[in-house]
C-alpha cells in the first residue's frame, strides 16, 4: 500500500512538473520573441483570428500568446497560429496580422528584414515598422525612412 502510494504521489508530481514546464516554456522552443518599441516601451500585439486586425502597443505581458512573434522564412509570424497568421504592410502604410495566404492576394507584404541590435524592421518599398498613437491607444504601421525611436524595436526572449 505504502508502495503504491509513494508510485502515485511520484507520477503525480512528474505530471505537475511537466505541465509547469509546458507553460512556462511554450514560446521559448519555437525561437519565439516579443516586440518591444524603443520610443513607448510596449509590445507589439497581433490578432490570433485569421482575419485582418491592426496590430497595437501594449504592455508587455509574456503570458499573452498575441504578442509573441517569430521568424519563418522571410516571414513574421504568429508562433501559437501555425503559421497561419503574419505581420503584413500595406500600400496604405498600415501593419496588421492576417491571414498568411490572403496576403499576396490583397496586395499586402509579407516579408520583412531585420537589422541592428536594436532592430528595425523592413518591408517592401522602403517601409519600416513602426508605432504611433491613434485614438485611445497605439496602432502598428509602415511609412518609408528609419526615423526615430518609434521605429525601433528590441526582441525580447
Amino acid at each position: 500500500m505504502k508502495r503504491r502510494l509513494s508510485a502515485t504521489l511520484l507520477a503525480g508530481g512528474v505530471l505537475a512538473g511537466s505541465l509547469m514546464m509546458g507553460t512556462t516554456s511554450a514560446h521559448a522552443g519555437t525561437g519565439a520573441f516579443m516586440l518591444k518599441n524603443a520610443a513607448t516601451g510596449l509590445c507589439l500585439q497581433g490578432s490570433l483570428s485569421q482575419s485582418t486586425n491592426d496590430t497595437r502597443g501594449v504592455p508587455c505581458n509574456r503570458g499573452d500568446s498575441s504578442q509573441w512573434w517569430g521568424n519563418y522564412k522571410s516571414m513574421i509570424i504568429m508562433p501559437s497560429t501555425s503559421i497561419s497568421v503574419c505581420l503584413v504592410s500595406t500600400p496604405s502604410w498600415s501593419a496588421l496580422t492576417s491571414s498568411c495566404s490572403d496576403a499576396a492576394g490583397n496586395g499586402w507584404s509579407t516579408s520583412w528584414a531585420t537589422s541592428g541590435d536594436t532592430n528595425t524592421l523592413v518591408a517592401g518599398k522602403n517601409c519600416y515598422l513602426g508605432m504611433g498613437s491613434a485614438g485611445a491607444g497605439n496602432i502598428g504601421y509602415c511609412t518609408p525612412g528609419q526615423g526615430d525611436n518609434y521605429k525601433r524595436w528590441t526582441k525580447v526572449y
